[in-house]
């Protein structure tokens, strides 16, 4: 019995362990009224956005309002690309 209490309570860490490996926390939100792309994927009114995502607008503009209290608007026709601490305009 004690060898399976073991076995169970190994298999609960690992997946404990995992699930922290597979998740990300949101560093932002964007929005728009219309449709922008995140990710290379359309989306309309609002996306969450993590590091490393990339956001770009077509005729209309976005905002994009990060968990440090930065905000970035971005014009139409513009596209950005969060990496860390920075904000890379293309």
């Amino acid at each position: 019995m004690a060898g399976l209490n073991v076995y169970l309570l190994g298999a609960l860490s690992l997946g404990a362990v995992s699930s922290l490996w597979g998740s990300s926390l949101a560093i932002g939100t964007a929005t728009a009224k219309g449709a922008f792309v995140v990710n290379k994927t359309k989306v309309s009114g609002s996306a969450q956005l993590f590091d490393g995502s990339s956001v770009e607008t077509g005729a209309a503009a976005s905002r994009l309002q990060l968990s440090n209290g930065s905000l970035i608007d971005l014009n139409a026709n513009s596209s950005v690309t969060l990496s860390g601490t920075e904000a890379v305009l293309e």
